[in-house]
């Protein structure tokens, strides 16, 4: 496996951050971007990119044999906070070739990287309490 994070990024407590332009060089290069987003976020907004992973972050341990091992991976979430505990997640299971997204989808979004969206799925409503899509996600539908 070529370690495509090489002369990239970087090192803070341990954790190698990888800015979106970087991160986008790095998945053309074969690195898999893993979402670890929550279906309602990921609706509307997901990343453009050829090896691209959903596995939300509630639930992720148990996903975790489904992520290609022998890999370079990309973690990524909306702001990039919840990515660094899934990083460490993966450390303590042998996973060697990580990289945290910097900034998440938001500044991927900011630097005009590739991205697709659904408007039908954007979220609006008066109060957080009232949020909701468009219309209604796929795993709402009997």
């Amino acid at each position: 496996m070529e370690n495509v994070f090489e002369g990239t990024g970087m090192n803070i407590n341990g954790i190698l951050f990888l800015s979106p332009a970087e991160a986008y060089e790095a998945a053309k290069k074969g690195a898999y971007i893993i979402d670890i987003r929550e279906e309602y976020e990921t609706d509307f907004k997901m990343y453009d990119v050829e090896n691209l992973i959903y596995s939300p972050f509630f639930g992720f341990a148990g996903r975790v044999d489904r992520l290609p091992s022998d890999s370079c991976l990309i973690i990524a979430d909306s702001t990039g906070n919840k990515s660094k505990e899934i990083y460490g997640f993966l450390k303590d299971k042998g996973f060697e070739s990580l990289a945290v997204l910097a900034g998440g989808i938001i500044s991927w979004e900011r630097q005009g990287l590739p991205m697709k969206k659904d408007k039908s799925m954007q979220l609006s409503g008066s109060c957080i309490c009232t949020i909701k899509t468009k219309v209604k996600r796929k795993s709402e539908k009997s």
